[in-house]
């Protein structure tokens, strides 16, 4: 998830840490910063892509949209933070803060 970068880079400028490869598939650094954007990773963009295809602004947009959705599903699932914390606005709310977006 190419996303993920923003959050690495800034976790690695704040921290002054090393960059690693190891560190970032980890995604300790989530956990150390305790911060969490991965901005492109919001059911807000699902949508977004989903009006435009409605809007018949373009067909490309249905399976983006599809494929968006399915990627945001399984993660919620399979990472255990909680279907909230795939919304932007949500995320945003809560200042971004690891804590208080990720369920305990």
């Amino acid at each position: 998830d190419v996303d993920h970068l923003f959050d690495y880079v800034r976790y690695i400028r704040v921290s002054k840490s090393k960059a690693s490869v190891y560190d970032f598939l980890s995604g300790e650094y989530f956990h150390s910063s305790n911060r969490l954007f991965v901005l492109l990773h919001s059911w807000e963009l699902s949508l977004v892509c989903l009006l435009l295809y409605i809007a018949g602004i373009g067909t490309v947009y249905l399976p983006i949209a599809l494929g968006l959705a399915t990627h945001y599903l399984v993660d919620s699932i399979t990472n255990d933070i909680g279907f909230l914390s795939y919304f932007f606005s949500f995320r945003m709310v809560h200042q971004f803060k690891l804590n208080e977006i990720v369920r305990r």
